[in-house]
């Protein structure tokens, strides 16, 4: 959860409503990983929450530290500087953590639960508007067939003021799961390119992984889930005959998975498996050395592994759930992840594609993102809320009226 925190020299009337009157906005993060901290481990393994935060305050917002679980009387306390409460993982505030006895974590979760609902309520009486980023339906590894998880997240769904997607696509699909928000912002992900190493060729990549001329390669990169859904790809993989097509599965993987899909694998010598956490240096040498990135999970609402491949100049296959077609675009071919066969034909279908066109098309599409513009996005997102609550956002810049964002409909922005 991010609190949004005006500060700075408080004004009123015209002084304080004067277009282009710029002050900082101080945001304070309780979440995890909290991208507003300089965190060693931060840099080094999520750069690009560091990236957009820096883009933020360069837009006009800075950073306030909070409780790592803000209580009622914080955020009473707190009620003259607080002007929006942003959650992007709500499930740390609601679901306890940790492995206590069955009847212990069940009075625990009852408690987190109604922490969520008097915050929630507090909030709403104190007129502090809500903005949630909604990165996926449910908590990775999370059953998202249990009702508790979605009645949780249907609720804050009810009371925020703006809920954040990272594609339009997603917008019906989380409609149909969570109900209506007041609000949908649409603030695409920015590119990895300055994140990744760049460095080498895609021959030299090839060389050192020993793939032969003329080889087609498919890269699936990604901590490996059930709902990654990498067992599906091998099994598709080993009904295609072509004997120059060849895949590799990467990333690292629980042990019960990973043996279900080595068995998977077994036999055809096509499939490379590798099924460990990689450094930037050898990610780089598995997607320079592929010809197009396959992101086969099931439900999965916003996959960066795609950004990651689009980055990278390669084309992707994946389901056309969510936010892949807005991320994709024309740069992939994607697929009904109901259909059957939709898997084996999107890849049928790429290799009888023109690589040199499709790498065109994903470098083009990849320049389009940008952390700047994510990060502008939210910052509408943030005028949208204040506007609703009917608090003046003192400290955030003030566009002409011919410009202004607060008049925009719901779903609009």
């Amino acid at each position: 959860m991010e609190i949004e925190r005006a500060e700075g020299r408080r004004e009123s009337g015209a002084e304080a409503a004067k277009p282009g009157k710029t002050a900082k906005t101080r945001i304070a993060c309780a979440s995890f990983p909290n991208p507003y901290q300089d965190d060693p481990w931060l840099q080094t393994q999520h750069p690009v929450l560091r990236q957009m935060a820096d883009d933020l305050r360069r837009q006009g917002c800075d950073w306030l530290p909070t409780p790592a679980f803000p209580g009622l009387g914080w955020l009473f306390a707190n009620r003259k500087k607080v002007d929006v409460v942003h959650f992007h993982w709500p499930e740390a505030y609601y679901r306890p953590a940790g492995d206590a006895a069955k009847f212990v974590w069940l009075w625990l979760r009852l408690l987190h639960l109604g922490w969520l609902y008097a915050f929630v309520f507090l909030s709403k009486l104190l007129r502090i508007p809500i903005v949630w980023t909604l990165n996926d339906f449910y908590p990775h590894g999370q059953d998202p067939t249990r009702p508790f998880e979605r009645r949780c997240r249907s609720f804050l769904m009810r009371n925020v003021s703006a809920l954040i997607l990272c594609g339009k696509s997603a917008e019906p699909v989380a409609r149909a799961e969570f109900g209506s928000p007041r609000r949908v912002v649409i603030a695409p992900l920015g590119n990895y390119k300055t994140f990744y190493p760049d460095d080498l060729t895609a021959g030299e990549a090839r060389r050192q992984l020993g793939i032969r001329d003329g080889e087609r390669v498919l890269l699936c990169f990604g901590s490996m889930r059930e709902t990654r859904n990498g067992i599906d790809l091998i099994r598709v993989f080993r009904t295609l005959p072509d004997p120059n097509l060849r895949l590799f599965v990467v990333g690292s993987s629980p042990d019960s998975l990973r043996l279900t899909m080595e068995h998977a694998a077994a036999g055809d010598e096509r499939i490379h498996c590798h099924f460990k956490s990689i450094s930037n240096e050898q990610l780089e040498v598995y997607m320079k050395a592929s010809d197009w990135v396959v992101v086969p999970g099931k439900n999965y609402l916003t996959s960066a592994v795609l950004v990651l491949g689009l980055s990278y100049g390669r084309p992707v296959i994946s389901s056309n759930f969510g936010c892949a077609p807005s991320i994709a675009g024309d740069a992939g071919f994607l697929y009904d992840q109901n259909d059957p066969d939709g898997l084996k034909n999107a890849i049928n279908a790429a290799m009888g594609a023109d690589p040199t066109e499709y790498r065109l098309r994903a470098e083009a599409r990849a320049a389009q993102f940008s952390w700047a513009k994510t990060a502008e996005r939210t910052l509408d997102a943030y005028r949208a809320a204040l506007a609703d609550s009917g608090r003046h956002p003192h400290d955030l810049p003030v566009p002409a009226a011919s410009a202004n964002p607060f008049t925009a409909g719901a779903g609009r922005l």
